[in-house]
C-alpha cells in the first residue's frame, strides 16, 4: 500500500516519522521511525480484519474490502490528526490549519467577508481528490488482506 500511495504523491512513511520526532530530526531516523510505525499499524489493521470482518459470511470479499476500506478511511481522517494534535507537532502542511493570530481572530469588515459556502463546496470538500484517494489504498490494502486472508482459509 505504501508504493501505491507514493505513485499518488504521498509518503506517508515521512509524515509519520515527522510526526513522531520532528522535522529536526535526522532523514534516516525519520524513514526508520515512519516505516515502523505504519508497519505497526498493518499488522494492527491485518489482526482486526481477521477477528472481525473476515468471519462475516454473509459477504463477499469484494463487499468485505469495500467495508473495511470505509471503515479504515474514516479513521485515519479522525485519528492522524488528533494524533498530531495530542503529539504537538501541529504541521499546516498536512493538516491545512491556520494559526490562530490576532489577523484571524478579528472579524473582517462585511465587504471583506467571504462568501457562505454552497452546497456544492461543501460536498467537493467532502468528496475531495484526498478523501478518494485515502479511500483508493485503503481499499488496495483491504482487498488484499481479503484475498490473502480467504486463500489461507482455503489451503
Amino acid at each position: 500500500m505504501t508504493i501505491v500511495m507514493a505513485l499518488f504523491g504521498i509518503n506517508t512513511i515521512t509524515m509519520l516519522g515527522t510526526i513522531l520526532l520532528n522535522k529536526q530530526a535526522p532523514i534516516y531516523m525519520i524513514y526508520i521511525a515512519g516505516s515502523a510505525l505504519h508497519f505497526a499499524v498493518g499488522i494492527i489493521y491485518a489482526i482486526l480484519y481477521a477477528l472481525i470482518i473476515a468471519p462475516i459470511k454473509s459477504l463477499s470479499n469484494i463487499l468485505k474490502a469495500v467495508l473495511y476500506s470505509i471503515i479504515l478511511t474514516i479513521i485515519a481522517q479522525i485519528a492522524v490528526p488528533q494524533t498530531i494534535k495530542a503529539i504537538g507537532y501541529v504541521k499546516q502542511e498536512y493538516l491545512h490549519i491556520v494559526p490562530i493570530t490576532e489577523e484571524t481572530t478579528t472579524p473582517p469588515a462585511p465587504e471583506e467577508a467571504a462568501p457562505a459556502e454552497t452546497i456544492t463546496a461543501m460536498k467537493n470538500k467532502i468528496l475531495s481528490k484526498e478523501h478518494l484517494k485515502n479511500w483508493l489504498h485503503h481499499f488496495i490494502y483491504a482487498l488484499t488482506l481479503a484475498l490473502m486472508y480467504k486463500r489461507k482459509r482455503n489451503d
